[in-house]
This record gives structure tokens, sequence and C-alpha cells, in this order.
């Protein structure tokens, strides 16, 4: 499962990026969780 970082969301549209979300969800994927721990490994864009 993946989940977009916050910087890469504008590359898809938002309807895209909520049907993912809701998917992910069904599959009791906590997006919020995940997108958290992801932005905490990237490095910060300079």
């Amino acid at each position: 499962m993946w989940v977009l970082p916050p910087r890469c969301e504008q590359l898809f549209s938002p309807e895209v990026r909520e049907q993912a979300e809701r998917k992910l969800r069904l599959l009791d994927v906590d997006v919020d969780v995940e997108r958290a721990r992801l932005v905490r490994r990237l490095p910060r864009p300079a």
C-alpha cells in the first residue's frame, strides 16, 4: 500500500486522492498514521 506525502499530492486530482484514501481505509489502513510516518522519514525540501 502507498500513501502520498503531502508535497506530492498536487500531482493527482483531489478526486483521485480521495478515491485512493477510501480504498486504503476499506483495507483498514490508517491513512493519517501512514502519512505521518512517511513525512517523518522524508528529508525536508531545500
